[in-house]
């Protein structure tokens, strides 16, 4: 028997455990996959990742706040995760421990639904202006997806130093806080949603007034519970379009399991 599991904090959040079950029992094969919970501070990392090389676990799904902690931990990363910064994927080989990126594959299905089902007539990704909110591992799967279709980036992120430095590993422009994305940039395209703010309180990482004050385009999300955030409400009201989180981590979940599944 073969065993996976995702590690979070918070990890109740996850749906990985039902629907990974779900798959397995699917597709006849003899796995387990469970939640685990660490500290948020990364201080059991080291220790855990050691267990899954003596053979504890044969892959991990990485979730917040542990996407950039792990790049250091693993043995080897993979080129794409390794452009991207994060991982989200872990794969053990023997007692080498490999990490991959599969969230730039949810988010570029996340971006082709868009594309799809939008109503402001927009067919492509070139040139256009997109604010990615956010400087974590999702946003810089986010960055790199879009600096492949070509789109300008304004990157909003509250810690400036962070925002610069992934600003500039992808030729974003970073513009500061929400409160500093300033009107003169509109009419902006797409706003992606790549911040934790929404996982837990119906809050929003912008001000409603932004809504008020910058268009109407698409609004994606990538919290995927609860499905419908305070960020995609509003931005529905103020007459933009919304893709829900579903797409990315649907996108980025096909891709992992043909990671884990060539284990086997």
């Amino acid at each position: 028997m073969k065993h996976f599991g995702i590690i979070a904090n918070p990890v109740e959040h996850s749906i990985s455990p039902r629907v990974y079950t779900e798959a397995f029992e699917a597709d006849s094969i003899d796995a387990t996959f469970e939640p685990i919970e660490l500290d948020a501070s990364g201080k059991d990392l080291g220790t855990f990742l050691e267990a899954m090389r003596d053979g504890a676990y044969d892959g991990l799904a990485v979730s917040h706040p542990f996407k950039e902690m792990c790049m250091a931990l693993v043995d080897e990363v993979d080129p794409v995760a390794r452009e991207i910064g994060a991982i989200n994927t872990i794969v053990r080989e023997g007692r080498k421990l490999i990490g991959y990126n599969t969230d730039w594959c949810g988010v570029e299905r996340a971006m082709r639904v868009a594309l799809e089902q939008n109503r402001k007539k927009i067919t492509t990704l070139k040139w256009k202006k997109i604010v990615l909110l956010g400087a974590g591992g999702i946003a810089r799967a986010a960055a790199y997806a879009f600096r492949k279709a070509g789109s300008h980036v304004f990157l909003v992120n509250r810690t400036a130093e962070k925002g610069q430095v992934v600003a500039e590993i992808f030729g974003a422009e970073f513009v500061g806080g929400a409160d500093q994305i300033s009107n003169g940039l509109d009419p902006y395209d797409i706003i992606f949603q790549a911040t934790s703010v929404g996982m837990s309180g119906d809050i929003s990482p912008l001000p409603i007034t932004f809504w008020e004050d910058h268009g109407n385009g698409i609004a994606i999300e990538s919290i995927y519970h609860p499905q419908t955030t305070r960020f995609l409400r509003e931005a529905e009201r103020a007459g933009w379009d919304i893709v829900t989180g579903n797409h990315l981590f649907e996108g980025q979940w096909e891709e992992q399991y043909r990671l884990f599944k060539a284990a086997f």
